[in-house]
């Protein structure tokens, strides 16, 4: 097992666990990473997604690369700010932290599973996990007239949300069970696109970090406010931090949490 090390705080909010779970739809054959939004039948509100648009993949979506920007909802000023304009980028061409694009995949794993996001959540990684708070009450779904896609923020508290890094750290495996297959461990937290400025990766809607710095395939998950899990495997380590933006409404950066995880590694055996 690796140490958790949570740090403070009453609850995570992922805005990515559609990507937990569309890989059981991966791996049973029944999405295929390749199809198009067409394919898919997935439009918008108007203005409505244009055909080249459309030709955006689930693989664009996942690694935040669809170049639509079409209005969002749950998106923060940041985002709305440097959206860019439409049609600035052919689908798959240009990386950017995009709220449209996980909101659309929410949308695509309700139509191709018919299951409810949280309480696939629940059964399929809460419940093997033995995550002790998690109720699919503590998710939502964040509706605005602008889209068609709702957002799906939800709460963990930082034990469970341990369990959680705990479970990527482990490839997967928990216990005797494999609970999440190891390739698509590896494959959603491989970098496919880089943040110069922050000297940062993104995979499967997965931060990576430098391995020169953090030695291999290390990565972390980053909600709003400054919740995040990260997973060091070099070091095996897990660790959480939640943020209560009830007393903290401006939250935490995630430049300090970096630099926060830097002093924890450097502690670390």
């Amino acid at each position: 097992m690796g140490r958790h090390v949570p740090q403070g705080g009453n609850g995570f909010r992922p805005q990515e666990p559609a990507q937990r779970a569309l890989r059981h739809r991966v791996n049973e054959g029944r999405t295929n990473l390749s199809a198009s939004l067409a394919d898919l039948g997935i439009d918008d509100n108007e203005p409505s997604l244009t055909n080249d648009e459309k030709t955006a993949t689930v693989r664009d979506l996942l690694t935040s690369r669809s170049g639509i920007y079409h209005p969002a909802a749950h998106e923060t000023a940041d985002i709305k700010r440097k959206r860019q304009a439409r049609g600035s980028h052919a689908p798959g061409s240009f990386w950017f932290y995009n709220n449209w694009d996980f909101n659309a995949l929410g949308t695509i794993y309700r139509q191709q599973t018919g299951e409810d996001i949280f309480g696939s959540f629940e059964s399929r990684i809460a419940t093997p996990t033995g995550m002790e708070d998690f109720s699919v009450k503590d998710g939502r779904y964040a509706v605005e007239k602008l889209s068609e896609h709702p957002a799906y923020p939800f709460r963990l508290s930082a034990r469970d949300a341990a369990r959680f890094g705990q479970l990527f750290l482990n490839d997967g495996k928990w216990g005797t069970r494999q609970v999440i297959p190891a390739s698509w461990i590896r494959e959603s937290t491989t970098t496919y696109s880089w943040a110069k400025r922050i000297r940062q990766g993104y995979g499967y809607m997965w931060w990576t970090l430098p391995e020169d710095m953090w030695g291999p395939h290390a990565f972390y998950a980053s909600g709003y406010g400054g919740q995040n899990i990260a997973v060091v495997p070099s070091r095996r380590l897990v660790v959480v931090q939640t943020v209560d933006l009830s007393q903290n409404p401006k939250g935490i950066r995630t430049s300090a949490f970096i630099d926060l995880l830097k002093e924890i590694a450097r502690a670390s055996p």
